[in-house]
């Protein structure tokens, strides 16, 4: 019999393997193989030490006033820019920032002290059947809905600042993006 044998592995096909030997998972790893993967995992994971108070940062020295290192700093220090309303042409709507638990009757109630709704319409995440954030609201006539949306534009509503603009004309938009002819 010769040294290899014929065994199943497994998958269909099979492959060769000495008789007696370990399997890839109980076989031993070299030491410095192991020191290998732990430097690599230490670089990936190593955590960011506060530069010495002699660095020449001037972004992070210690005689800046009024910093308290001890505070957690804001992911991204570049300002949101300012959201420009868009102008209401219509008695549509745009309802933006929603908290997720909102609901269509929530919207109903808000926006019926304001005048008479006509429809109220809140984007669905299909996966997750909850609100994705935004959503649209048809008012009776344009004038109730310009004053409307003057009236709750940043306004507090569950517990965030919601958005009220005009809504974009859909048809208006596809002629603009169809080409030509």
């Amino acid at each position: 019999m010769s040294e290899y044998r014929r065994r199943p592995t497994g998958n269909r096909r099979g492959r060769f393997r000495r008789p007696n030997s370990e399997s890839r998972a109980t076989q031993k790893t070299p030491k410095g193989m192991i020191a290998t993967i732990k430097g690599w995992f230490s670089k990936l994971f190593k955590k960011k030490s506060a530069p010495s108070k002699y660095s020449n940062s001037p972004a992070r020295s210690s005689s800046s006033a009024g910093t308290n290192s001890s505070t957690p700093r804001a992911a991204s220090t570049t300002p949101r820019p300012e959201i420009i309303p868009t102008e209401v042409t219509s008695a549509r709507l745009y309802v933006g920032n929603l908290s997720y638990d909102a609901v269509e009757s929530d919207l109903f109630d808000l926006f019926s002290k304001a005048g008479v709704v006509r429809n109220v319409e809140i984007i669905m995440d299909k996966r997750t059947n909850r609100c994705k954030g935004f959503g649209f609201v048809e008012l009776d006539s344009l004038e109730v809905a310009i004053a409307t949306a003057q009236k709750l534009n940043r306004t507090e509503f569950m517990g965030r600042q919601i958005l009220v603009m005009g809504a974009k004309n859909e048809r208006r938009d596809k002629e603009a993006s169809s080409p030509a002819i």
